[in-house]
């Protein structure tokens, strides 16, 4: 959430939607007495995953620049069709080099459920990975 204030990502409202939707989805656990969010090894997993693939897809960069010129727009300095073609382009580059490395995120998923001490449910669990234990890899926390 910093990074995200730090960024001018989103606004309060949409921040507090943010959590929530990263807790829903399990990717992190929510700590009552701190209010820390705590990474899940489902979370690491993809966070290791993404940044294999494109480190941009976990820095708050490519957000921020997008709420800055959807700012430029509001303001009249440059058009919304200018705005719509850039990002098309900038994300249609990512997904091209997804598609070319998507390979490598079923072994971060792999390991985050070995990790996970809830089979029940899917991949979930704390940080520290659960009841996974021996086989753990130190490249994925």
């Amino acid at each position: 959430l910093a990074l995200m204030d730090e960024h001018g990502i989103g606004t309060d409202a949409s921040m507090a939607q943010h959590v929530s939707k990263v807790a829903q989805r399990k990717y992190v656990t929510l700590d009552e007495n701190t209010r820390q969010m705590i990474p899940s090894a489902l979370g690491l997993a993809l966070a290791h995953g993404y940044a294999l693939v494109d480190l941009g897809l976990l820095l708050p960069s490519v957000r921020a620049r997008i709420e800055n010129e959807c700012a430029s727009i509001a303001k009249g300095a440059v058009s919304k069709d200018v705005v719509i073609a850039r990002t098309i382009r900038i994300f249609e580059g990512k997904l091209a080099s997804f598609a070319c490395k998507i390979d490598r995120i079923p072994l971060m998923l792999a390991v985050a459920y070995s990790q996970s001490g809830d089979r029940r449910g899917g991949i979930a669990g704390g940080a520290g990975g659960g009841g996974g234990g021996g086989g753990r890899d130190p490249k994925f926390g």
